[in-house]
């Protein structure tokens, strides 16, 4: 079959307005906002307008101001993470990019962000866990790297090269290029990828190109936080995400406190300009997956078994839905139930249900939430539609009034169990309203 030239212009300008029309929609579309959602199970978009030193956030919808306490806001904007680049790993999981660093004696150095978000900063290296060179592309290679830094228990610097290959020893850094030799000159070039690790056998050259990652030793132990306070994780536009413990605010600076006593400056307007994601932690709201189960029962659908994952998908790695990364939530796969002892007080179970991200457009469940008021019987109270992978979250708020214990079921729906790996998206019990004092 022939096709005429003139209709594969018009299908070709056809498809460039439609792209144009996309990329306006979207640029239409952010001065709105990102999404948020709240407690009691309330949706729409805003914009960031500041975040005061008792986690109060204020956005700003459709031209009006709202504020929300930290109990009222699950979550505003999304974590979408940077795959290149260099990042610093914290204790407690937290990942900020950096664009360079350097050692001075006993501390890290970061120069102030390209964008202005962070101002220079110098932490001790013992308040490190480490440093990656280059990301993988992988998201769960992503995940394990993060995850090795934070279980290393060397008592040296061990530098992870590309192939796989460790060495333990003192990391040595090239001494600072000459002051008069001009930037960028071969010299230069050579002096900054003349790195060696001190070891008992001598020095060993290494180039900065072929280094992955750098654990740094120090003390492993997080100091507890206590029951009655609120902490937020907080992402910004270039991938980092931090768990903040305290803000304090001065003048046009933000002081940010991070695992181990850490701060981190920064310039107020740029960080509220810069954050794409707060999320708040705190006794009052309570994530599913930060209770002991009564049990959990997995029915394979040939002969593989699977265990469900705590603020994991069950593949491993992070759960992921649509390109934002969720810090709370439960991976499960089908057909498996976990069961909950509730208690009295939970007025509603809410969540976003989905196929995490790993499974790409495959993977197909049925999500059932069943009750027990007490009696013995469990009943049925949803059934979700097909969720198939691909597919954005589908948000769930189901009533929980005179419930005892709770069940979540995930069922095969399509093809079996092919890469059926369901999350419960930040998924957490809401208390009932309190009664207003007379």
């Amino acid at each position: 079959m022939t096709i005429h030239p003139q209709l594969t212009k018009r299908w070709f300008g056809a498809v460039v307005l439609c792209m144009m029309f996309a990329a306006g929609a979207v640029t239409a579309a952010e001065p709105r906002g990102l999404p948020f959602v709240t407690a009691s199970g309330e949706t729409g978009l805003g914009r960031l307008r500041g975040i005061d030193a008792q986690w109060q956030v204020t956005l700003e919808q459709a031209g009006t101001v709202r504020t929300f306490s930290p109990h009222e806001l699950v979550r505003w904007g999304q974590w979408r993470e940077r795959a290149d680049g260099m990042a610093i790993v914290l204790s407690d999981g937290s990942v900020l990019q950096v664009e360079d660093w350097r050692f001075d004696g006993d501390h890290v150095v970061v120069p102030e962000s390209p964008t202005g978000i962070w101002r220079p900063t110098r932490w001790p290296r013992s308040t490190v866990r480490g440093l990656i060179f280059q990301w993988p592309g992988a998201a769960i290679e992503r995940d394990r790297l993060v995850a090795r830094l934070l279980s290393a228990s060397s008592r040296h610097d061990e530098v992870w090269l590309e192939g796989g290959d460790r060495l333990q020893g003192s990391l040595q850094m090239s001494p600072p290029a000459d002051a008069n030799a001009a930037p960028g000159t071969p010299a230069d070039d050579a002096n900054q990828n003349r790195w060696s690790v001190r070891t008992r056998a001598g020095d060993i050259p290494v180039a900065r190109e072929n280094i992955v990652a750098l654990a740094l030793p120090g003390n492993r132990e997080e100091p507890t936080q206590p029951s009655n306070t609120v902490v937020a994780w907080l992402a910004t536009r270039d991938g980092s995400c931090l768990r903040v413990t305290r803000l304090s605010l001065r003048d046009d600076l933000v002081e940010l406190e991070l695992a181990g006593g850490l701060r981190l400056a920064c310039d107020a307007a740029t960080l509220w300009n810069e954050l794409r994601f707060v999320q708040p932690q705190h006794d009052r709201l309570k994530y599913v997956s930060d209770l002991e189960p009564l049990g959990y029962k997995h029915l394979p659908f040939l002969s593989q078994s699977w265990d469900w994952s705590r603020d994991r998908c069950v593949a491993g790695g992070l759960l992921r839905s649509g390109g934002a990364v969720y810090r709370k939530g439960l991976g499960m796969h089908s057909s498996s139930r976990l069961a909950y002892e509730l208690g009295e007080g939970y007025e509603w179970f809410c969540a976003e249900l989905a196929i995490d991200q790993q499974a790409g457009r495959r993977g197909s469940v049925l999500f059932r939430v069943y009750t027990d008021a007490g009696d013995g019987q469990w009943r049925a109270i949803y059934e979700s539609p097909v969720v198939r992978g691909g597919a954005a979250p589908l948000p769930v708020r189901i009533d929980l009034r005179g419930a005892r214990r709770m069940a979540l079921i995930v069922d095969f729906a399509d093809r079996g169990d092919e890469l059926d790996y369901a999350d419960w998206l930040d998924a957490r019990l809401i208390p009932a309203a309190k009664e207003p004092r007379p």
